[in-house]
């Protein structure tokens, strides 16, 4: 709109509906209508706080030509009716749109109780309100709603610029509206040459939901009170000095975020309204440090994690000013703030160096952060199962986990700011280590298939093998030991006896046994013997060995001697 000082924030909801517009185009999802939604809602508080401010600045220009009244000063009392039709003809427009609201809610389903649009993705019969029952009519105009509203709209800028027109003095610069319901043909925003060739009314309300209208709606009530505000200020600067009265001054704060994470500092600036040099207000409060200049101020604080309940994310924190403002007459006025903000929980990213699962009895390392607290991040941690947790002296966010059970159940803490605040519970699944294989090498490093005979002549390797992907995750936890080997005999049909063992220490490197021993020198082509493994044990990481249950025929090897 030309010569509409849009703020920064209203300027970021109207690219923020352009740009979801043109989603509608890709697809109509859930999460776009629900963006809708939150957008009808930012907008509608931006048209009441307009209408709050219009309201203020109004009441402070009839004031000030009151006092120059009662001074015997009519030069601006011409200002009384134009201030009052400016202000009533900007209600009336506002009213009429409330009203295209109301419309939509029936057509949205509007819940009672709930105030939800049950049928926020409703497009047929909100074209058809907007469009009427023959789109072609009036040129492709259809006979619907939004002629009139275009009509509204439009009328409604030609006479502010009208208004302006008349009350121009003498080599002032005229200030010019453009038309709210702008012509697609008109319009810089529209590119594609299909679309300027459509009407307004067609492109605006062709398949789309009417939750995007309705937000549509509240934006046009933004740009009525911006059309206001703008005319207030043009007859404000016809007087040589407004004098701002108590009674028209006002608090109000302009918050850096309305969500913090518990932990983060919050901050929110807090200003007296219509302030000017002239008054010198007082900022009372915790936290609170006055701006540069003396009118405004900001105030900080923590976003306490107390305030978040339990089993929740987020929880609200609320606080209080007061503003002291001198009188003219050399009283004080207090003006009171009130306001809140949302503490969330800060989320936490987990990751394992190596593996997703525990392993029982071992050094399982995971490394737990909180990107939202950056440097603010202390983290402390504490189990509630049988296990244990090692702490990295080197990486304050990095620790071994040595679960004792079947589940480990790990809290995570973080002591920011003075606070200790639980940021989450994880709960892991434990399973067992993978059990390792025996297995028997001949003398020329090639494993034994259990088919092919042995020569007694010989000798054989015997190892215990890990879990080759264990031992990749955590290979100080995949070695093992045992406490011998053992060569058994058994020539023909006989039992097999024992002829020969050995310490078992050295497993994983391998242990030589030699066959041509004892009575294994008479053993003749076909007689077998057994190679069998005893007190298999596993060394973890902190060098604690822990008992492998293997069966006994999963721990012997039979070899058939040629």
């Amino acid at each position: 709109m030309a010569g509409s000082k849009l703020s920064a924030r209203q300027k970021m909801i109207n690219m923020m509906y352009l740009v979801l517009t043109a989603m509608l185009a890709l697809n109509v999802s859930s999460e776009i209508l629900l963006a809708f939604d939150t957008l009808r809602g930012s907008l509608a508080v931006s048209a009441a706080a307009s209408a709050d401010n219009n309201e203020d600045l109004a009441k402070a220009i009839l004031t000030s030509v009151q006092n120059e009244e009662k001074g015997g000063n009519t030069d601006h009392s011409y200002l009384r009716p134009l201030i009052n039709q400016a202000t009533s003809e900007s209600s009336k427009m506002v009213v009429y749109l409330s009203q295209i609201t109301e419309d939509l809610e029936v057509i949205g389903k509007k819940d009672e109780e709930t105030g939800e649009i049950v049928r926020n993705d409703e497009t047929m019969k909100n074209y058809r309100y907007w469009l009427g029952d023959d789109d072609e009519a009036n040129q492709g105009r259809g006979n619907g709603k939004a002629l009139e509203l275009r009509e509204k709209l439009n009328g409604f800028v030609a006479w502010a610029n009208q208004l302006i027109q008349d009350n121009l003095d003498e080599g002032e610069t005229p200030l010019v509206f453009n038309d709210i319901a702008l012509e697609p043909a008109d319009d810089p925003n529209v590119t594609k040459p299909e679309a300027k060739e459509k009407t307004w009314e067609y492109l605006t309300f062709h398949e789309k939901p009417v939750v995007a209208d309705m937000a549509m709606v509240e934006k046009y009530k933004t740009d009525i009170r911006t059309i206001e505000t703008r005319l207030l200020n043009f007859f404000k600067g016809k007087l040589d000095d407004i004098n701002i009265t108590v009674d028209s001054i006002f608090a109000f704060e302009a918050p850096s975020a309305g969500v913090v994470t518990a932990g983060m500092k919050y901050e929110t600036r807090i200003l007296v309204g219509m302030a000017s040099n002239s008054v010198k207000p007082e900022f009372v409060g915790s936290g609170i440090t006055t701006d540069p200049g003396g009118s405004t101020a900001t105030m900080s604080m923590m976003a306490n994690g107390s305030v978040i309940p339990a089993n929740a994310t987020e929880g609200i924190q609320r606080y209080r000013a007061t503003i002291k403002v001198p009188t003219r007459d050399g009283g004080v006025m207090e003006l009171p703030l009130e306001g809140e903000f949302k503490v969330r929980k800060p989320e936490i990213q987990v990751r394992s160096k190596e593996l997703q699962l525990l392993y029982k009895g071992c050094g399982n390392t995971v490394v737990v952060d909180a990107p939202t607290l950056g440097e603010l991040y202390n983290p402390d941690f504490s189990q509630s199962t049988g296990g244990q947790i090692v702490r990295n002296p080197s990486n304050r966010k990095e620790i071994t986990i040595v679960p004792g059970q079947r589940r480990f159940k790990l809290s995570v803490y973080t002591n920011t700011n003075g606070q200790k605040i639980k940021l989450d519970e994880l709960n892991y699944k434990v399973i067992n280590p993978p059990k390792p294989r025996i297995s028997v090498f001949d003398s020329r490093g090639r494993e034994y298939n259990g088919i092919s005979p042995i020569s007694k002549r010989t000798s054989v390797t015997v190892k215990v093998i890990p879990d080759a992907e264990f031992k990749a995750s955590l290979p100080r936890d995949a070695r093992y030991k045992a406490a011998k080997v053992r060569i058994l005999y058994s020539p023909g049909m006989i039992a097999p006896t024992e002829v020969a063992s050995v310490s078992g220490a050295q497993i994983m490197n391998g242990v030589n046994l030699k066959l041509n021993q004892g009575r294994l020198r008479n053993a003749v082509p076909g007689d077998k013997i057994y190679v069998q493994v005893e007190g298999i044990k596993r060394v973890n990481f902190q060098n604690k060995s822990i008992e492998e249950n293997i069966p006994l025929p999963d721990r012997t090897f039979a070899i058939v001697l040629r």
